[in-house]
């Protein structure tokens, strides 16, 4: 949920208030409800100076909170790349109206260790924890941020140990690649990992469209969800954003003038019993030119259902050549992290080393070098 571009969440008005009027019904018949709140909610007007000037800081007006509530948020991650544009101030806000409102926030804390705890959740005699991280603004020992999802050993370790207390785990991950119809090869084997350390459900967010959603093993993995409030439908500055993406300016994809996958959604709904999910349901929805999400009709049910299934069957075939694309974009990218992150474990994602990847890796040297100097 983000809308700190149009300004509109940064004001209290009857049309704020309405945003979430189309699904509101709907989201009432559930006993959990979660989110992605990608925006904090705080009046401060610094932005935090670790965000380069070229980079949007979003932030939303503290009331957004009641709204949330109205709407019937239970839990919202916070473990985004937007929430810290404003600073630790920014954040502390943020969590203070989300506790006026009585919603439950996970994935950030003080230091690392407290961005790492789960919540636990008890609903009709079923336990729940849900765990949440974050691929920007990363808590360490003594500075606020949020659980890192690039260690990836870590984070197997989290679920294990949270399945020894709870009947079903749930990984919310805040990665990807923006405006791509597909994960990357490593970040589909991590969820993979997540499902085979204990994880019933794995849901993914950043790429701003609606992923491949896979049944595996014993859990299932919704590779990203979309967006469900979003304010980027300026269509001048959507296509610069398409076009500036990674995967636009790489050519991995390209993007008709017509596309409005970003305004695509939908709605995942699980039925868990005591050991495993019974059930689940994808409902489509769009969002309309006030932000709003709105249950899709026939004909737009029909063409986003359409698309997520042939996204997701898809990833079966290893052979697409989006799938090569992609795997050079993950050797760059565990390069960039190992980097400024974590070394070895993330280095050691690249199993094999080939001469491409030291191509690439030149290659990041030199766009680095480029950055610091000019």
């Amino acid at each position: 949920m983000m809308l700190g571009r149009s300004g509109l969440s940064q004001v209290d008005s009857s049309e704020i208030d309405r945003i979430f009027h189309g699904v509101e019904s709907l989201l009432s018949q559930f006993d959990i409800r979660f989110g992605n709140l990608e925006m904090p909610l705080t009046d401060k007007n610094s932005r935090n100076p670790a965000k380069p000037a070229d980079y949007p800081a979003l932030k939303g007006s503290k009331g957004f909170g009641t709204v949330l509530k109205k709407a019937g948020f239970d839990v919202l991650t916070l473990a985004n790349n937007h929430i810290m544009d404003y600073g630790e101030e920014g954040l502390n806000d943020t969590i203070e109206i989300l506790r006026e409102n009585s919603i439950s926030y996970i994935g950030v804390g003080a230091n690392e260790q407290e961005a790492r705890q789960p919540l636990i959740i008890t609903k009709k005699g079923i336990t729940f924890g849900i765990l949440a991280y974050s691929c920007a603004y990363m808590a360490d020992s003594t500075n606020a941020g949020c659980a890192s999802v690039y260690k990836h050993s870590q984070i197997i370790n989290d679920i294990k140990n949270l399945k020894k207390k709870v009947d079903h785990v749930i990984v919310s991950t805040h990665r990807g690649l923006e405006y791509c119809d597909y994960p990357t090869p490593t970040h589909r084997k991590e969820s993979m990992n997540m499902v085979d350390a204990g994880a019933s459900l794995v849901l993914g967010h950043h790429p701003h469209v609606v992923q491949g959603i896979e049944e595996y093993k014993d859990g299932i993995i919704c590779h990203s969800l979309g967006n469900f409030v979003f304010d980027l439908f300026d269509q001048g500055l959507y296509h610069k954003s398409l076009n500036e993406s990674l995967v636009g300016k790489e050519g991995i994809q390209t993007f008709p003038v017509d596309d409005n996958r970003a305004s695509e959604s939908i709605i995942f709904t699980c039925v868990f019993d005591k050991h495993k999910i019974s059930s689940y349901d994808i409902i489509p929805v769009v969002i309309n030119n006030k932000y709003q999400p709105l249950l899709a009709n026939s004909t737009q049910k029909e063409k986003i259902l359409g698309r997520i299934k042939q996204i997701s069957e898809d990833l079966m075939n290893n052979n697409l050549p989006i799938f090569k694309k992609l795997n050079e974009i993950d050797v760059s990218e565990n390069i960039e992290s190992a980097i400024k992150h974590d070394f070895w474990n993330i280095l050691s994602r690249i199993h094999k080393i080939r001469l491409r990847h030291i191509v690439l890796f030149a290659k990041y040297l030199k766009i680095s070098t480029t950055r610091i100097f000019n």
